[in-house]
């Protein structure tokens, strides 16, 4: 592809409105290359304008993503007709783009601009809905739907809220996929037998998103490149998880299900983001020794944390009509250490190898992830083999600690979405030496779905965390802040003082705008009884 911005301005026609260009005087020129020129913003890109009439010129580093400005409800079919019309107000710099390392740039994240795809229509996934009453959810909030292995649907599913970069990324690999679903499936297998990923039979959504070019461009250096991967996993992933299904099946037919009967089975990892699926079945003693998985089973699909556990149901109807012989594990880890610890977490990882996940789909994973397992392991033990590992406990092999199997989901396992949620927003915001491509990668979520609600196990992490959009917090004093016995000892109070006697409803006084303050309305007052309508009784 080369690089990606150089497209984005060839998309938009940017290079050609540049041309039409005339500098005005009392410009301010600029020499670059030998050339007197004007730096101007076009369609988004800086765009270097020489006096000379020659053709203009992005300047060294071509254009950045953060200098991409294509916005409102601009689509690129209409972008790809040279239409200018189509681009409103570009800005050179996206408020909040650059996030410097400090967490008062993530306000920015939720105030960029952003571009709706091609059809105009994305997919709003509720990630807890069980239409079929199974106990597992229909889909995680990226990737396909559970039980589908594209086309059909012909086309995938885009996701809301996406920057211009991002949709581009996002659709050239959707359209890709699209076009030809077998081929970019084969494509996939063909790269697998020549080494990418862990064996030639382990499938997992990750290794696919390699054949994006948006993703993993060629031709840039290493740092590029893990920086494209830290940006852009999201807006790859439902493509990623299309085509490594597509693969997964076709491999069932083609391989699997001609084996010997011995052979003739699949083991499927399940597990929140970064949980050590692969290590902790090794260490925990399920396969031999200086065993790997992948030699064990004729396939492995290695699920993606981002997808909760939704995909079981299908794997095995999948396996079950081919006669093959299913086995489903499940990894426990602790999300605070998978998502921050030194060395191990997503956040570290990111620095190896680019992948950064977003908090959003991390805190997902950690909460409907073994609850969905849980559901479909209790009606299905019949069916297939089934194993839980708990990897909580530090590896250390002299003294026998690490991963072990557990007979029952660890009830440490069921953790509330908002609290990790937002404790994984405050930590990668918080943490000095973050580069921005990992933290961006690791927050976008607040503008694609939004920030960390509050709720009653996630209010603490929420009022230690500044990070993401919230109420700020009242002036001591205030109605709305107050528990159910300073409201009944405000309405003996204003009772008490009343000519009239006149009981007052707690739900109004809470909502009255005519008296904001409680200076003198004796607070210290013992709760009275109150009637079903609120008020005070005699």
């Amino acid at each position: 592809m080369g690089d990606l911005f150089e497209d984005i301005r060839r998309i938009a026609g940017i290079d050609e409105r540049a041309k039409s260009l005339k500098i005005k005087p009392g410009e301010k020129l600029y020499t670059l290359d030998g050339k007197k020129g004007v730096w101007r913003t076009v369609g988004g890109a800086r765009i270097f304008t020489p006096t000379d009439g020659s053709a203009p010129k992005s300047g060294r580093g071509s254009v950045k993503p953060s200098d991409v400005g294509i916005t409102g409800k601009t689509d690129f079919k209409r972008l790809s007709k040279g239409s200018s019309s189509t681009i409103s107000t570009p800005s050179a710099k996206l408020r909040g783009t650059k996030l410097r390392g400090s967490s008062a740039g993530f306000a920015g994240i939720n105030k960029e601009k952003t571009v709706a795809p091609k059809t105009g229509k994305v997919k709003n996934v509720d990630p807890t809905r069980d239409s079929d009453g199974d106990g597992v959810t229909d889909r995680s909030r990226v990737g396909v739907g559970a039980s589908e292995v594209p086309p059909p649907p012909r086309r995938l599913p885009r996701l809301p809220n996406l920057t211009a970069d991002e949709r581009y990324v996002e659709e050239a690999f959707a359209e890709r996929f699209e076009r030809d679903p077998d081929g970019v499936a084969q494509e996939y297998l063909d790269a697998m037998a020549g080494g990418l990923g862990e064996a030639p039979n382990v499938f997992n959504t990750d290794d696919a998103k390699e054949l994006s070019d948006g993703y993993n461009p060629k031709g840039l250096s290493k740092e590029k490149v893990l920086e494209h991967k830290s940006r852009y996993n999201t807006a790859v992933h439902a493509t990623g998880n299309a085509i490594a299904k597509r693969a997964f099946v076709k491999y069932l037919d083609d391989v699997v299900s001609k084996l010997p009967e011995e052979r003739r089975s699949i083991a499927v990892t399940s597990g929140g983001v970064a949980a050590g699926k692969g290590f902790a079945i090794e260490k925990g003693g399920l396969v031999g020794e200086g065993e790997k998985v992948s030699d064990k089973y004729g396939a492995i699909w290695d699920a993606a944390g981002e997808q909760n556990a939704t995909e079981n149901p299908w794997l095995l109807e999948e396996a079950e009509k081919r006669g093959i012989r299913a086995t489903f594990f499940y990894v426990h880890a602790e999300a605070d250490k998978t998502w921050a610890l030194p060395g191990r977490g997503v956040v570290d990882r990111a620095s190896k190898k680019g992948r950064m996940v977003d908090a959003r789909v991390f805190a997902d994973s950690y909460a409907l992830g073994p609850r969905n397992f849980e559901s479909f392991r209790k009606k299905n033990e019949g069916r297939a083999k089934f194993a839980i590992i708990d990897n909580t406990a530090d590896y250390d092999e002299a003294k026998g600690t690490g991963p072990k199997e557990v007979d029952e989901m660890p009830k440490s396992a069921f953790v509330d979405a908002e609290k990790v949620y937002a404790t994984a927003t405050k930590v990668i915001g918080e943490r000095e030496g973050v580069p921005p491509a990992i933290r961006r990668g690791g927050t976008l979520g607040q503008r694609i779905w939004g920030g960390p609600k509050e709720t009653s196990e996630g209010r603490t992490a929420l009022r230690r965390s500044s990070l993401f959009e919230s109420k700020k917090p009242k002036k001591k004093g205030k109605f709305d802040d107050l528990d159910n016995e300073n409201i009944a000892a405000v309405l003996k109070n204003m009772k008490a003082k009343s000519k009239t006697g006149k009981d007052y409803d707690a739900d109004k006084l809470r909502k009255s705008m005519k008296v904001k303050r409680l200076s003198g309305t004796g607070l210290k007052g013992e709760m009275p009884e109150l009637n079903d309508d609120g008020s005070i009784k005699e």
